[in-house]
């Protein structure tokens, strides 16, 4: 459901959503509601302090994320050659960067892991060890555009790029392009690329562009529909499951 359906809906008291932006403008308008079921691994598109202030629960629904994504990681990584001797870094270090090392096999290679606490002075010399770079990390404000040529010009000639979960827009794409064309990456595996520089980054023939969701199979997704009924039944009878949110008031239904 979208936005604007969303704002006709003003009876609605469960709401279901996963790329709709929830903030304060949204919540003032559904004045009745008292649940979101959130379908995705963060809760980046709804403003929390606005539900509170509302009274608006949040509970998360995201089945088998993160396994799925590490193989999906995984099954990519192998295909590049001599993989086993690469040097890896990891952009992101949760469950997924995790589970994905975990598949590698602990103590076999070398894995550098980069996140929010990493010094900023220290990123050029830890991508210059990224035989192999692992892109992972959640796309916020302090992750836009991260990627441009100042960084990526560190990496070692002829890097592999898989970036998976984090989006295209960690990438400033013009600086993309001219590290693809100048063999800085040899190629990259991405999930989802901004139209900015898309027909000349994929004329190159060095990029991998896949649908964001790919990594889902047809079993997945029947799992995930069931799992999301089974937590807007479990909101209806007063137990929420996931919660990331509480209510402070008791529900009305």
């Amino acid at each position: 459901m979208g936005a604007r359906e969303l704002i006709r809906n003003k009876k609605a008291r469960i709401l279901s959503v996963k790329f709709s932006l929830i903030g304060a403008g949204m919540l003032g308008r559904l004045k009745k509601l008292e649940w979101i079921v959130n379908r995705r691994a963060n809760t980046n598109n709804i403003n929390k302090d606005a539900c509170v202030d509302a009274n608006v629960g949040i509970s998360m629904i995201y089945p088998g994320a993160n396994a799925e994504v590490s193989k999906y990681i995984y099954n990519h990584f192998i295909r590049i050659p001599d993989h086993k001797k690469a040097r890896v870094v990891i952009w992101g270090a949760g469950k997924i960067a995790k589970r994905f090392v975990d598949m590698i096999g602990e103590g076999k290679m070398g894995v550098t892991f980069v996140n929010s606490k990493t010094p900023k002075r220290l990123y050029g010399t830890i991508m210059s060890i990224a035989d192999v770079l692992i892109i992972s990390c959640s796309y916020n404000e302090s992750t836009k555009e991260l990627f441009d040529y100042d960084l990526l010009k560190h990496l070692p000639n002829g890097a592999e790029i898989i970036c998976i979960t984090s989006g295209g827009s960690v990438f400033k794409n013009r600086d993309l392009l001219r590290a693809l064309r100048e063999g800085i990456i040899k190629h990259i595996t991405i999930d989802v690329l901004s139209v900015h520089w898309r027909k000349e980054l994929l004329k190159t023939g060095k990029v991998n562009y896949t649908e964001h969701t790919a990594w889902k199979t047809a079993l997945e997704q029947e799992e995930y529909v069931q799992l999301v009924k089974d937590e807007i039944d479990a909101i209806l009878n007063g137990k929420p499951k996931n919660i990331i949110l509480k209510r402070c008031k008791p529900l009305s239904f």
